[in-house]
């Protein structure tokens, strides 16, 4: 059984590093595409109010540039043409690049002091690590939806949002809170209520790769019948790179301490990573993997995340489990809303 488990982790981790290596060498996305939404998050910073940072040039992203080609004193247009865009991103020359892999990418814009412009889809989120994550959103979001797990013993249903608020450009503050309905093919169902979530974290780094820092903890007040009411606590650090326009790697790492009922505290050391897809500018796809010590869990996933209407999502994910303390399999089902503060 342990042979059958570490084959499969092996396979499983081979997998995703041959997926990286594949993507890493693909084809960018359209340069127009890329500058909508690099304008939209350039523009946001600066103070002018360019909607959703979504890729698409709407009325609201128009009025800004146009806003901003009038206060630059450029021909005001409503366009991104190369003099707003050279003024806009501060670009001083376009360089060859290559990824880490050592694949040539293309040509990409630097800034006055030569860091690489590229973006990190930070709208896009995660499905199993949601918030332990290198972005801080721009807008106030909110998930709601539901997930299922099956386990071998039974199976649990979950039904709740979760969502961050912007309190300054470099911190976001989270939180989440379910409705649980646990099945057990050897007891009694059990409904009750999930211990609520808080966390926060803060941007380090953010010149062409992302790094941030975080932390959260669960408040014990969730129904210890579907296995809630722990004082949970713990730490963690997310990055993103762009290996070109069209894909973005993930990775984190933390450590957390969790309440176990029958016994001392356990101790998980998480690590994971992942690759986001942007196959236009409203569909993105989102492979994942994450293994957790102490807990014995590990699971690949793969989701979809829409873009519907002003940065609001439709959003969808399927896991699967490869360890014992993971979900054989589990759906996510949910929809995202974001609205700029």
């Amino acid at each position: 059984m342990t042979m059958k488990i570490e084959r499969k982790r092996i396979i499983c981790l081979l997998m995703f590093i041959l997926t990286i290596f594949i993507l890493s060498g693909s084809d960018a996305v359209s340069e127009e595409n890329y500058s909508i939404y690099d304008a939209q998050k350039e523009l946001t910073e600066k103070g002018y109010n360019a909607g959703p940072i979504d890729g698409i040039m709407g009325e609201k992203t128009r009025q800004a540039v146009m806003r901003f080609q009038k206060d630059n004193g450029l021909p005001v247009s409503g366009n991104l043409d190369i003099d707003t865009e050279n003024k806009l991103f501060g670009i001083d020359e376009t360089h060859s690049t290559t990824n880490f892999l050592g694949i040539q990418t293309g040509n990409k814009s630097f800034d006055s002091t030569g860091e690489q412009s590229g973006s990190t889809f930070d709208h896009v989120h995660q499905f199993q690590s949601f918030f332990e994550d290198a972005p801080i959103s721009t807008t106030v979001y909110i998930d709601s939806g539901l997930d299922y797990s099956d386990y071998d013993g039974g199976s649990l249903f979950s039904l709740g949002c979760r969502g961050g608020y912007p309190i300054a450009p470099k911190i976001e503050v989270n939180a989440a809170f379910n409705l649980l309905f646990a099945d057990f093919d050897y007891g009694d169902s059990e409904f009750g209520i999930s211990d609520i979530y808080l966390g926060g974290k803060y941007n380090l780094y953010d010149k062409g790769t992302k790094l941030s820092a975080g932390g959260f903890l669960t408040l014990p007040v969730g129904s210890e019948d579907v296995g809630q009411g722990n004082f949970n606590f713990g730490a963690y650090c997310g990055m993103r790179h762009p290996l070109n326009e069209k894909y973005v790697i993930t990775g984190n790492a933390g450590l957390s301490i969790l309440e176990q009922a029958w016994g001392d505290d356990e101790t998980s050391f998480s690590l994971g990573g992942g690759c986001i897809y942007a196959h236009n500018e409203k569909l993105n796809l989102i492979g994942e993997v994450l293994l957790k010590t102490g807990i014995d869990y590990m699971m690949a996933s793969g989701g979809v995340d829409y873009n519907w209407k002003n940065n609001n999502k439709f959003r969808g994910a399927l896991g699967l489990g490869f360890d014992d303390g993971a979900p054989n399999y589990q759906l996510w089902v949910s929809f995202l809303f974001s609205q700029l503060i």
